[in-house]
């Protein structure tokens, strides 16, 4: 079974803890027991040195029956020290006391008394007759000064060991403790560890992270992620074919890298900023900034864009479905009416009058028809026109098209541009007309094709547009009418244009008349068609 994260972490830092308090008991313990041998040590040779300078002892060592009086008196040092033994011995080592009396007599057993009957002091540890033992020697000498015998005070190494149980058991308790806690962290760690990445195992992160990538990749948009610092920490293989650079702008300030970038502004705002127009090497593009916030800070911010000439495009398809769409509507609606009508007059049982009002619409319908279809080539483009009209006449507005209108069939790229231009600049003159509630409200259309351009000129006799608010008419959001989502119809046909290098004119007189010229050529890279000056050219 394999283990996860916390139990991974947790193993391994008890192991840490354990390759790290083991060797410091160990040598605890050996400190604290040579310590305590060598505390024993020096005790022993100082009573080993004071027996060998007591009268007594140097008076009888050596005489036949001096065991008789230094027995006694070793016994009796020895009972009041607590060692284990005090042996007192002449040249020959043979003994004149010994914990047990039957072995006085005998030589000393451990072969480590020479050094002492040469007369030097040390602390040695040897077998004896008692067992294994830590013992002291110090000569004896007598009035002469010359080496007659020696002392040996000592202590058995089972009772030394015995001493160090109740540091050893201090240690022992220490290390579990250490143990214990060890444990305590370890889990805390692991627990905090495991927390921080969201619960998520190794493998589990790296398969996010790797879908992650997959998906930034496979987007269309660039992605430029960077830290709190403004430290580029992502960018996507859109994003760096936009930067024309590699991988190596990871990690660096994204102002080098893009000096125009408003990232560093999100990252001291927190607020989001949509739909922003930006230059990105050679290429306009539309983009979204947005802070990336976690517990209520800010800890990056993230920018996605994309190509202006996509969106563009996109939008142009957009409203010429909606063009489509409108149409399909006026025309249903139309139906419907007449479907009403005629039923209310067979219901009635005028017959005749059925008779005439189906006559009298089909009329309408094919004067329509036969208006539009000839000059307008394109069904496209004839349909919204026929749609526009339909739209116009619910209204209370007049709209025709003037008879001078000309226009083939088109290429789809150049009749998407051509929905957008007249489907936008019809609106905004139905809507003026509209909200000024005029009689004999009008608008004309002109849709004129020539050999290398085409152009549109949308008039309508409403108020007009004030002069002061001319130059802003094309800018996005802006609206002289009330309401959300205003303002993007003219920036929308201003966009259009220049995408096809074209002009749009605007020639207003208040009172009178609006009237829109776009002109633009049947091929991008054509020179622009020459048309009359006219006051509030856009471009």
């Amino acid at each position: 079974m394999r283990l996860g994260l916390y139990w991974k972490m947790f193993f391994l830092v008890m192991v840490v803890t354990a390759v790290c308090l083991v060797p410091v008991v160990v040598l605890v313990q050996t400190t604290l027991s040579q310590t305590l041998l060598h505390h024993i040590g020096r005790q022993s040779l100082a009573v080993a040195r004071t027996v060998a300078e007591l009268p007594e002892v140097r008076e009888w060592v050596g005489h036949p029956q001096g065991a008789a009086y230094i027995q006694p008196l070793a016994e009796r040092i020895r009972r009041r020290t607590g060692f284990d033994f005090v042996v007192v011995m002449d040249s020959h080592s043979i003994r004149y006391s010994h914990p047990e009396p039957d072995r006085i007599g005998a030589s000393f057993v451990g072969g480590d008394e020479g050094r002492a009957l040469r007369g030097e002091e040390y602390i040695s540890q040897g077998v004896g007759t008692l067992g294994p033992s830590q013992r002291s020697f110090a000569p004896i000498r007598d009035t002469t000064g010359e080496v007659v015998g020696a002392v040996s005070v000592g202590g058995l190494m089972p009772h030394v060991e015995g001493m160090l149980a109740p540091f050893i058991e201090s240690v022992s308790l220490a290390l579990l403790m250490g143990v214990l806690l060890g444990a305590l962290g370890a889990g805390l760690l692991a627990g905090h560890i495991k927390g921080t990445l969201l619960g998520m195992e190794p493998r589990e992160i790296a398969d996010a992270l790797y879908g992650r990538e997959a998906i930034l990749q496979s987007v269309r948009e660039g992605v430029i992620a960077v830290d709190h610092f403004g430290r580029i920490t992502l960018v996507n293989d859109v994003a760096k074919d936009h930067l024309e650079r590699g991988d190596e702008v990871i990690g660096q300030e994204i102002s080098t890298v893009l000096a125009n970038t408003r990232l560093l502004e999100v990252l001291k705002s927190g607020r989001p900023e949509y739909d922003q127009k930006q230059l990105i090497g050679r290429t306009h593009v539309v983009t979204n900034r947005v802070p990336m916030v976690v517990q209520g800070k800010v800890i990056g911010a993230v920018a996605t864009f994309r190509d202006q000439s996509e969106v563009s495009r996109l939008a142009e398809e957009l409203s010429g479905v909606r063009s489509y769409i409108e149409a399909l509507r006026v025309q249903a609606h139309d139906f419907s009416n007449k479907l009403h009508t005629i039923s209310g007059l067979l219901q009635l049982g005028s017959y005749s009058d059925a008779i005439e009002y189906i006559h009298s619409a089909q009329t309408i319908r094919s004067d329509l028809d036969a208006l539009v279809s000839p000059r307008i080539m394109d069904q496209g483009i004839a349909a919204i026109i026929i749609g526009k009209i339909g739209r116009a006449h619910e209204l209370g507005i007049t709209l025709t098209l003037t008879e001078e209108s000309t226009l083939e069939a088109l290429e789809p790229d150049i009749r998407q541009s051509l929905m957008v231009v007249i489907g936008n600049l019809l609106d905004n003159a139905l809507e003026s007309l509209l909200l000024e509630s005029r009689i004999g409200a009008c608008v004309s259309l002109l849709v004129k094709q020539g050999e290398t351009n085409i152009i549109v000129v949308v008039t309508d006799n409403g108020g007009g547009i004030a002069e002061h608010i001319r130059e802003r008419v094309f800018e996005p959001g802006f609206s002289t009418k009330s309401g959300r989502g205003r303002g993007l119809g003219l920036h929308l046909v201003k966009q259009t244009v220049l995408s096809r290098a074209g002009t749009i004119l605007l020639d207003s007189v208040p009172g009178e008349h609006t009237r829109f010229t776009v002109t633009f050529p049947l091929r991008t890279n054509q020179p622009q068609a020459t048309i009359p000056p006219q006051a509030g050219e856009a471009n």
